[in-house]
């Protein structure tokens, strides 16, 4: 009998990946944003993660779980001195932490979230400080789920710190930007690598609070 697994923010090309990737040992839902005729195949629901009841919706359907995946958190410029600016942005990590207390009640014993988070979560991102701040909270509330939950075996939650991905988001980033990060990186990482990685992790027995896959980003020059 094939596990089950929801993979939040499938409209993306990360997200795509992943579910061909969980396809043969999944059965597979998965949340979109807007719709798209490329969308994967398996049962799938229109979400905005911004709307808590809509996500309460979403996992009354599909009930028991045994993999749930968030890739949906946008990258979104914001202002250091702006609170407007932190509030819009407050509304996607309120549906993350939505998310991470409804995995708690829809997990089956000993399953796994994992979230796809980027390097701003240690380092911060001044051009987009809320987005930055926004995966640190959840990188830390990872770890104070893994010691309440993981250590019982209730739960696990792996984080997934990104570098550059190769996604078709880069086509609305000027050369010079692009540019920025190819010279700080060895490659740009290709999402089928994400969704390999995931996989792994998640056939795991002892699984790991997080990892860093970023082309050596992090490292100073």
């Amino acid at each position: 009998m094939k596990k089950k697994a929801l993979v939040v923010g499938a409209g993306s090309d990360m997200g795509r990946c992943i579910i061909n990737r969980l396809g043969s040992e999944y059965d597979i839902c998965y949340t979109y944003r807007s719709k798209r005729d490329n969308l994967p195949e398996g049962t799938s629901f229109q979400l905005d993660i911004t709307n808590i009841e809509a996500i309460e919706a979403v996992f009354a359907q599909i009930g028991a779980l045994d993999l749930i995946v968030t890739a949906s958190f946008p990258y979104i410029n914001t202002s250091l001195d702006s609170l407007d600016d932190y509030t819009m942005m407050e509304r996607y990590l309120r549906g993350y932490v939505a998310i991470f207390t409804l995995a708690k009640k829809h997990l089956n014993k000993g399953g796994l979230l994992v979230n796809l988070l980027g390097q701003s979560a240690d380092f911060g991102l001044p051009s987009a400080p809320h987005y930055g701040a926004s995966f640190a909270y959840i990188d830390n509330l990872a770890k104070s789920y893994n010691a309440r939950y993981g250590r019982q075996g209730l739960m696990n939650v792996f984080n997934l710190q990104l570098g550059p991905v190769e996604t078709a988001l880069w086509a609305g980033v000027s050369a010079d930007e692009r540019k920025y990060f190819e010279d700080r990186v060895q490659a740009f990482i290709d999402p089928k690598e994400v969704a390999e990685l995931i996989y792994n992790v998640a056939r795991m027995k002892m699984i790991p609070t997080k990892l860093v896959l970023d082309g050596y980003f992090s490292l100073p020059i």
